[in-house]
């Protein structure tokens, strides 16, 4: 289920390296890092990372291998939120303008 399509988590980050994502979490962008775009390497831990456990969480939910509803989906880290949650609807913006013009299609 999933297989072949892109979900972007727009939260406080993805931790990629969980078991449950099998490879299939990547970093993709940072805003609340610095308040500006950060495109990320796809195979870095840092970038967007999760210290919060709530992007993570969410991401599960979407594409756990043992309980997620698209478990064979490649989920892409975005992160708006930073580790205390707080974020702007800007930062959220700015990362659903880069999926729509730069991020692996087909998207949700």
């Amino acid at each position: 289920r999933g297989v072949g399509v892109n979900v972007y988590v727009l939260d406080t980050g993805i931790r990629t390296t969980h078991v449950e994502f099998e490879g299939r979490a990547f970093a993709g962008v940072d805003v609340a890092a610095t308040g500006s775009l950060t495109v990320c390497a796809s195979g870095s831990t840092t970038c967007a990372a999760d210290f919060n456990g709530h992007g993570t969480h969410c991401a599960g939910t979407v594409g756990a291998a043992t309980y997620g509803v698209a478990d064979g989906a490649t989920l892409w880290a975005m992160k708006v939120l930073d580790d205390d949650g707080s974020g702007y609807v800007s930062w959220m913006i700015a990362a659903e303008q880069w999926v729509l013009s730069s991020g692996p299609k087909p998207a949700v």
